[in-house]
């Protein structure tokens, strides 16, 4: 069956021979440029529109004294490619019998092509030369197809974010609304289906644990320093088949470099309770006793060697404090919170005496959160047409989550409560290679190490109780938990992701190709066994007292399987695309990619399953080609003072699948555990029941105190036409 996916994965390759040959070849050259990089083309002509052969155009990073070296063609033409964006840049063109031309504080945004025509003035003598200066505006682009927003430094340094979280600035796109779980939903696309880059390279949570697609998010952690961010995109439906792994759009950081000039730059917050007023509610004030933050961030950058190697480091550090958030006992109204602090403080001593066990504290505590990210990076200018970048980031999040107090599901006390730490640490290398009017290379490796550990507060299993309170005339009834959480009493998630690629852009006949392929490699190991230490259920403060449970479960690992999901993935892609300047202010794309998702290993078939629903637990999304065909156009009007634009596009995207739903296929075949439930207490008749066992900390109980246990499984199936998103 996998060799038949191979197979199918391989006729790609003729479709894509077919396209290059449909795509024709005529028209002026305009480079594409990768959504790390940037690039400037343009034509040099004389004062009477001859074109000028031969002249030296020099572009000058005026900061990091970078310099690149082009000369025209015979049609006075001219192409620099793989260009870091930003600025500011410098342009001068020189020929032997015209005066010089030279721009000034060129500035170029991430995934541009700076189009600028030139002429030359005729000067018999050598003469000063002369300065230009242009009315720029990101607005009239031509290599901009798809709708797209893009956020200067000045806006990413003058807009206030409290978060100091650069993904924060997506909102200011019309087209991207934040989700109620904290995510970004682009253009009404599902929170998960986004992609995230930085400078052009994946930094998403490939697993999908986090609404918002940052590795770690559970934990609260960020993906990069928001004092790293030079420039920030948003992009939806770009008609660029370089770009996947999203249904929605892309969210492009593009990274800080180092300088010439030694540039070290500090900030420090603190936010004290003191500091902060009371929030009103209808309910009444709720005081700020508990809140506060302290965030210290350092940034330096600086020459390696001048004019050819500089880095840049940045390191934010923070930590906050909180109470838990929604309704808490003796503070806020029992109405509210539907029980007592009369009938909570019943239930702890009762515990605690029954027990010798700590169910924690039912009111405000101190919650804590505590996050490190490190940022740094590496230019180096190994030739005047090559360019090394090595970037390092690691990310770790420490974080006390709040437990359930708002008003509905079980009140839940801080023994209850889960920490969850997360810890990143990915390293990639991009060598880019200009080979002048020919064309450029784009080589990228990424390497990323991931862990997220989830671990309750306590280490004995959870208990749930009905309590019925009363106060001030009213009457309430609510559960309470205490106890190891359900669902963190076995929870951890390693992964490690390994991803090549390489974009070849070639100028042949007039048109640009570009000819990419991408490999990824993903190894998971997911630990997961929620209910494993056992959960029990009291249906009174009686029943805690006489310890007769009325509801047993626990979830019980069967004889020779694993806690946990060992599996691996492997996705590879091709492409093709050919960018033309049609003339006349037309600019048309046309291209076509092809995903091959491969999941190189397969969960347990359970043959009972397949004899009563038809379908095999071993089945997977694997070995189907995914082909994204995309055609997008831009064109603008002649003439400089009303100006038109029209641009558009149509095409196909092929979202990524979220690994979570593969490890819930190898958890839940129905032979790796089993849920064990008894019921009934044991002071009940012994017919009515199998009866809980009683209550011990120290271990989950082995089996019911009367009769069997009534057995669950949990089954997750994949239809054998089901596909990854595709939009």
């Amino acid at each position: 069956m996998r060799a038949a996916a191979f197979d199918s994965s391989r006729s790609t390759l003729v479709l894509l021979a077919g396209l290059l040959l449909a795509l024709g070849w005529g028209a002026p050259p305009l480079d594409a440029q990768s959504r790390g990089t940037s690039g400037i083309r343009g034509r040099v002509v004389a004062s009477d529109g001859t074109p000028v052969p031969d002249a030296t155009v020099q572009l000058r990073h005026t900061r990091t004294g970078r310099s690149r070296v082009a000369v025209t063609n015979q049609e006075g033409g001219f192409l620099i490619s793989v260009l870091q964006p930003g600025g500011p840049y410098r342009v001068t063109v020189q020929h032997l019998g015209f005066g010089e031309y030279t721009l000034e504080d060129l500035q170029l945004a991430v995934g541009e092509v700076h189009v600028l025509d030139i002429v030359l003035q005729e000067q018999a003598v050598d003469v000063e030369g002369l300065e230009v200066t242009v009315d720029r505006t990101e607005v009239f682009n031509p290599s901009q197809v798809g709708p797209a927003t893009r956020i200067d430094e000045i806006t990413i340094e003058s807009v206030p974010i409290i978060s100091r979280n650069f993904m924060d600035l997506a909102v200011l796109s019309p087209l991207v609304k934040r989700t109620e779980n904290g995510g970004f939903s682009i253009a009404g696309q599902n929170d998960r289906y986004n992609q995230i880059l930085v400078d052009g390279v994946s930094n998403k949570d490939v697993f999908g644990l986090t609404a918002g697609g940052v590795p770690g998010g559970q934990a609260g952690a960020k993906i990069i320093p928001i004092d790293a961010v030079a420039q920030y995109e948003i992009l939806v439906a770009p008609f660029d088949v370089r770009l996947s792994g999203f249904t929605g759009g892309v969210m492009n950081a593009v990274t800080r470099t180092g300088e010439n000039e030694w540039r070290i730059r500090g900030s420090a917050v603190h936010r004290a309770e003191a500091l902060m007023g009371d929030l009103s509610l209808p309910t009444g004030l709720v005081d700020a006793s508990g809140v506060d933050r302290t965030l210290l961030a350092l940034s330096v950058g600086g020459p390696v060697i001048r004019d050819r190697a500089h880095f840049f480091i940045t390191g934010e550090f923070e930590e906050r404090h909180q109470p838990p958030t929604g309704f808490n006992l003796e503070r806020d109204p029992s109405a509210l919170i539907r029980v007592s602090p009369a009938s909570a403080g019943e239930a702890i001593e009762a515990f605690r005496s029954q027990f010798g066990l700590d169910p924690g504290i039912s009111g405000p505590y101190r919650l804590n959160q505590q996050l490190a990210n490190v940022f740094g990076r590496l230019d180096w200018s190994l030739t005047d047409r090559s360019r090394l970048t090595v970037r390092n980031v690691f990310a770790r999040g420490e974080n006390d989550e709040s437990p359930n107090r708002s008003a509905f599901e079980p009140y839940e006390f801080s023994s209850n409560a889960v920490f969850r730490t997360s810890l990143n640490n990915t390293t990639s290398a991009q060598l880019f290679t200009d080979f002048g009017a020919r064309g450029s290379n784009e080589l990228t490796l990424q390497v990323q190490h991931s862990r997220d550990q989830t671990d309750p507060a306590s280490d004995w299993p959870q208990v749930e109780l009905t309590l019925i309170s009363s106060e001030a005339g009213s009457a309430f009834r609510r559960n309470v938990r205490m106890g190891s959480q359900f669902f963190a009493q076995e929870n951890d998630l390693r992964q490690t992701n390994v991803r090549l690629s390489d974009a070849l852009t070639l100028i042949n006949g007039g048109s640009t190709y570009t000819f990419g392929a991408t490999v990824a490699y993903y190894d998971f190991s997911h630990r997961f066994l929620p209910g494993a230490k056992g959960d029990y259920l009291f249906a009174s403060l009686a029943d805690l007292e006489a310890n007769a449970p009325i509801r047993y479960q626990r979830t019980v690992l069967q004889p020779g399987q694993s806690p946990s999901a060992d599996f691996n993935v492997l996705e590879w892609g091709l492409y093709a695309q050919n960018q033309i300047d049609a003339g006349e202010g037309l600019t048309m794309r046309f291209g076509l990619r092809v995903d091959v998702p491969h999941v190189l290993d397969r969960p347990e078939n359970n043959p009972m399953v397949e004899e009563l629903f038809g379908h095999r637990t071993s089945q997977v999304p694997s070995g189907k080609p995914l082909f994204s065909p995309r055609w997008g156009f831009n064109w603008q009007s002649p003439g400089k003072r009303l100006r038109t634009q029209v641009r558009g596009g149509a095409g196909m995207f092929v979202g990524q699948l979220p690994f979570v739903w593969l490890s819930n296929a190898f958890h839940n075949n129905g032979l790796r555990s089993v849920i064990e439930v008894c019921e009934g207490r044991v002071t009940d008749d012994p017919a009515t029941g199998n009866t809980a066992p009683p209550f011990d900390p120290s271990a989950p109980a082995p089996s019911c105190v009367r009769g069997a246990p009534r057995q669950l499984r949990q089954v997750v199936l994949f239809d054998e036409d089901f596909r990854y998103p595709q939009d």
